[in-house]
């Protein structure tokens, strides 16, 4: 169908629609006379739809004149027409307007968002909200990545590259210690739990049940970042609300789409070749104190071609390259919408399939959706949802494991070795090696005869009844069914596996297998009763009250064991040595009853007030309830009469809110004891793994917020920020427990935890012409965290690192040695006269070559007494920016992401230039200390790291900051039919080009844990790289 046919479509559908509104209507007290006119050439709008809600309506005519009845001065305008933003116009107490309407290739400043009871338009909620509508293809496997490059102001860190691992989420900080950080997501009105806390068997594996949403179902996503206080105990960190797809016209719509590309393998990082590690091996041998025989025990020394083992030690293998590998991707999804007057439908089908940069690594996921809305009389109204997906991955143990992950190995292992056995002349044979010399496991063995396999399939099931009593009054009832099941098969072989001593039984390991399923089931109702009112088109007022229940229940079990018969025996039997059991049935519960009031006034004034009194099974007896609320208002400047002249402005309001929310997701404190399966000599039993606690309670933030939003020139630049302020109390934190319990620990509720922050966002139209248009977007975070009252220190100790929580100092800082650089000579460590215990017993003097720790309170030793704080990873800045060109159906999209001023700890690195054994090490440590009077940033290498040089200090902290071109885009849009298609559109994008960066690791994206503490630690998980994508979508 031609434009102008769709424009007298559209055009007489509206025109029954005028005569249905205005009929029986008293008469109004204002005609206005207007004009609407394309904003870019200033040419006439026909067609355009003008409505005033439940009052008048009318149409423009081919010179963009309309006339329509208006209840008062304050009235607004909502104005439509294909192909352009609807534009809402407040009349300011004219009688004469001129409406200006934006083209929709630019993003609207006022979409349609969803929300707890209905949508709303934007600038019509007194809260800090931002959102957008999304429109296929999403050009993205992950829907927390185009969450990220459409939102600035959400802070979305990487897991791992392994396909379906997510991300990170933060809103406005961190608000916890030990609970959970993440915010609440609901989907199509159900709350959808994330279980951040349940962990994969397999190492760097995050079991996402996010992954399992297909972002092509997803249609519009709102984030509410302040004190929205609706759902209560559970939004402590802000909320997510999703709505997936469903028919918006009657009219049968079909849309197929297909893209295929290809993820480069990641940057390697440069370690030893064979000359440099030889030279290296030599000096770890000085330092062992080898015997002359054991040297000449050392084979990779002896240079003759003619003895036994020459070419098993004469090689200069990449084990980079025999690990990583150029990926595939392809994506295939299609969609039919339509229906009748009676009923409408939305039915999706999609299929990834996605290599991992890691070989044999792979991910494919199914998804389906089927949403229906059914209208059986005017008043009777049923909405259904559901889907189904399944997500199965191959993977293998990621990040800093040296006996079994393959990336961590690929960097260790010697590369006088082969991979594959080599036959007498050295040619390569089909069958990968053992173990090599120095015990280390062959990562191609662990690709090529291990296992790591994840299955998760989830169905989501929802429906929604409304029935109106009359125009004033609807009650509602939704209910929600979500089950996700997770199996889990982890095997790591005999052969080509470094052995391991197995403690308390003192048998070695030949093998390892583990296995583990889980389920969730949750089930939601939610009983609600709405009014609306409007009294003489001044005053209107809404009303929600309702009462709701969630009920989540969690199954888990599995179990682990040693040595099966051989490697082809993978399974768990009951007689495998050191056997583990584990199994979890946790079963939790909220309930809640609300209120939510909006009242408007004049269209210009909105106040909204919410409360929930909630009761939640996560906390103890003694404090399962507790009473929410917020409130808000917000002051449309620019729809005073008094703005009336000032032309420029086209928004101006003012935002103020307060409130308190809570959480009960306690992260790994239980307010209960319980027992846990315990393997000793070979025999399974129970122990105790937690002491009750019947007073611990969910976590409180207090929040206030104010913001400003200002739109200019016709929207040609508009600005949003927002100043905030977040208090925790009731913080879940670790006291000692009393010796004779038997535990180190106990759970309290302990400290507060405060946040302040400033959000901005821009949007500029740069440039608006009939072919050419070029649109530009920006958000901007910032907070500054502190501890404002915790009683006692808190030590976490993780992958090395000590991580304090103090009162007085921001969240999660690391804390240990400052370093003053590498003693050059005898000389200058003999004037420091530095010791310290080796191995926590042998006095060891510093020497040339030793690191030169700080000693801060210059008692001659280095001890825990000269730790100091030597880091913060939460940022000072972060955000992104995002612009698009277009021009006679092409269009170029790129969006740059960064953050600034925070610090990260390089796990990764310390463990590659810790120089301590014969492991191989980063191509850095070529330029370590050699001799007396050699000036040098690294130390020399010494065995066993007598002097701690390897210690967690500063020479581990790095800035992380980074700016990253995160994708860059271009697509072609058929100008109208194509043959038999309703429309065409083919594009091509890349991401991760570009990362400008300090940060010597591989990628400075990075947040490996869903907890605050432990964030900006790089333990080395497969990195984000470069992909490149082709693709088509087809409507029919």
């Amino acid at each position: 169908m031609s434009a102008r046919n769709k424009i007298k479509s559209i055009r007489n559908l509206f025109l029954v629609c005028i005569l249905l509104s205005v009929n029986g209507r008293a008469a109004a007290s204002l005609t206005v006379e207007g004009k609407v006119l394309d904003a870019t050439g200033k040419t006439p709008v026909y067609a355009a739809q003008v409505r005033i809600e439940n009052f008048s309506a009318a149409i423009s005519d081919e010179e963009g004149n309309f006339s329509i009845k208006a209840p008062n001065e304050n009235a607004v305008l909502r104005v439509s027409a294909w192909g352009y933003q609807v534009k809402h116009f407040p009349l300011k107490g004219r009688s004469s307007v001129v409406v200006l309407l934006v083209s929709d290739d630019f993003k609207s400043l006022n979409p349609l968002l969803e929300f707890p009871f209905g949508e709303q338009a934007l600038q019509s909620v007194p809260y800090a909200v931002s959102g957008f509508r999304s429109e296929p293809p999403a050009q993205s496997l992950s829907l927390t990545e185009n969450m990220q490059k459409e939102l600035g102001m959400l802070r979305s860190i990487n897991r791992s590259a392994a396909p379906a691992s997510g991300k990170n989420t933060y809103l406005r900080g961190l608000n916890s210690l030990y609970g959970s950080s993440q915010p609440l997501y609901i989907i199509d009105g159900v709350p959808f739990e994330t279980l951040t806390g349940k962990h994969s068997i397999i190492e760097g594996n995050y079991s996402d049940p996010l992954s399992t949403i297909n972002p092509e179902d997803i249609e519009s996503i709102t984030l509410i970042r302040d004190a929205y206080a609706l759902y209560g105990i559970k939004a402590a960190n802000g909320a997510v609300l999703i709505r997936t797809r469903r028919a918006r016209e009657q009219t049968s719509r079909i849309s197929v789409g297909a893209s295929w590309g290809v993820v480069s393998a990641p940057r390697q990082i440069p370690v030893l070749q064979s000359k440099d590690y030889r030279a290296y091996a030599l000096e770890q041998i000085g330092g062992a104190g080898y015997t002359e025989q054991e040297i000449q025990d050392q084979l990779y020394l002896n240079d003759d071609p003619s003895r036994p083992y020459y070419h098993t030690f004469h090689n200069n293998t990449n084990w980079q390259d025999e690990i990583f590998q150029n990926a595939t991707v392809q994506r295939y999804y299609g969609q039919v919408t339509g229906g009748d007057d009676i009923a409408g439908y939305a039915i999706s089908i999609g299929y990834d399939d996605a290599e991992s940069v890691m070989k044999t690594g792979s991910m494919n996921r199914f998804s389906s959706r089927f949403n229906s809305d059914i209208k059986f009389t005017e008043r009777l109204l049923f909405a259904l949802g559901l889907s189904f997906s399944q997500v199965n991955k191959q993977l293998r143990d990621d990040g800093c494991v040296q006996l079994s992950s393959p990336t961590y190995l690929s960097l260790i292992k010697s590369p006088l070795v082969s991979p594959y056995l080599l036959g007498e002349d050295g040619s390569r044979l089909p069958t990968d090696a053992d173990e090599d010399f120095w015990g280390l496991s062959n990562p191609v063995s662990i690709l090529l005869r291990g296992l790591g396999e994840n299955s998760q399939q989830r169905v989501d099931l929802n429906g929604k009844l409304e029935y109106s009593l009359n125009k004033q009054w609807m009650l509602t009832g939704l209910f929600g069914y979500n089950t996700d099941k997770l199996t889990e098969s982890y095997f790591l072989p005999d052969y080509g596996v470094a052995s391991v001593e197995l403690e308390r039984i003192r048998q070695v390991s030949r093998n390892y297998v583990q296995n583990r399923s889980a389920r969730y089931i949750g089930v939601y109702t939610n009983l609600n009763a709405q009014y609306r009112g409007v009294w003489n088109y001044i005053h209107q007022l809404r009303l929600n009250a309702g009462l709701r229940y969630h009920s989540n229940q969690y199954l888990s079990q599995g179990g682990s064991g040693y040595n099966t018969v051989e490697d082809k025996f993978i399974y768990l039997t009951n007689n495998l040595l050191a056997k583990a059991i584990f199994n979890e049935n946790n079963r939790w519960l909220w309930g809640s009853a609300y209120l939510d009031a909006q009242y408007t006034l004049k269209n210009t004034f909105d106040f909204s007030f919410n409360l929930s009194a909630d009761a939640s099974s996560r906390t103890g007896s003694k404090h399962r309830s507790g009473v929410f609320s917020s409130a808000a208002a917000s002051w449309l400047l620019s729809s005073e009469k008094f703005m009336a002249d000032a032309r420029a402005i086209d928004l101006l309001k003012l935002r103020i809110s307060a409130g308190r929310n809570g959480s009960d997701d306690l992260g790994p404190a239980n307010p209960r004891g319980y027992f846990g399966s315990v393997s000793y000599m070979n025999m399974m039993g129970l122990s105790l793994r937690n002491l009750n606690n019947e007073d611990l309670k969910y976590e409180t933030t207090d929040k206030a917020n104010l913001g400003l939003d200002l739109a200019v020139f016709n929207e040609r630049l508009a600005l949003s920020v927002d100043l905030y302020q977040h208090l925790t109390h009731d913080l879940i934190t670790m006291r000692d427990a009393k010796q004779v319990s038997g535990f180190d620990y106990v759970w309290v509720n302990e400290g507060s935890l405060q946040n302040r922050g400033l959000e901005a966002s821009l949007n500029l139209r740069l440039v608006d012409t009939r072919k050419f248009k070029w649109n530009l977007q920006a958000g901007l975070g910032h907070y500054k965290n502190r501890l404002k009252d915790l009683a006692n220190d808190i030590f976490t100790e993780y992958s090395g690192a000590t991580v304090l929580s103090r009162q007085g100092n921001p969240l999660g800082v690391f804390y240990g040695y400052r370093t003053q650089g590498v003693f050059s000579t005898y000389e200058e460590a003999q004037a420091a006269n530095l010791k310290t215990l080796s191995n926590n017993s042998t006095v060891y003097q510093f020497k040339a070559g030793d690191i030169h720790f700080a000693d801060l309170n210059n008692d001659g030793w280095i001890d825990e007494k000269d730790r100091v704080i030597i880091g913060d990873p939460n940022p000072d800045f972060y955000g992104s920016l995002s612009t698009r060109l277009s021009y006679a159906g092409f269009s170029l999209d790129a969006v740059f992401s960064g953050v600034y001023g925070n610090d990260i700890y390089n796990h990764l690195r310390a463990g590659m230039e810790a120089m301590d054994s014969f492991n191989n090490q980063s191509a850095s440590v070529l330029n370590r200390w050699k001799g007396q009077g050699h000036a040098a940033d690294i130390p020399r290498a010494a065995y066993n790291d007598p002097g701690g040089n390897a210690r967690f200090s500063d020479r581990w902290i790095e800035d992380g900051s980074y700016l990253k071109l995160q994708k860059l885009g271009l697509e072609w849009a058929a100008p109208g039919e194509v043959l038999f298609l309703d429309g065409l559109r083919v594009f091509i994008y890349a991401e991760n080009l570009v990362t400008w960066t300090n940060y010597l690791g591989r990628d400075p994206d990075l947040s490996h844990s869903n907890y605050s503490l432990l964030q900006g630690i790089d333990r080395g998980y497969l990195p984000q790289s470069r992909s490149f994508m082709a693709g088509i979508k087809i409507n029919l």
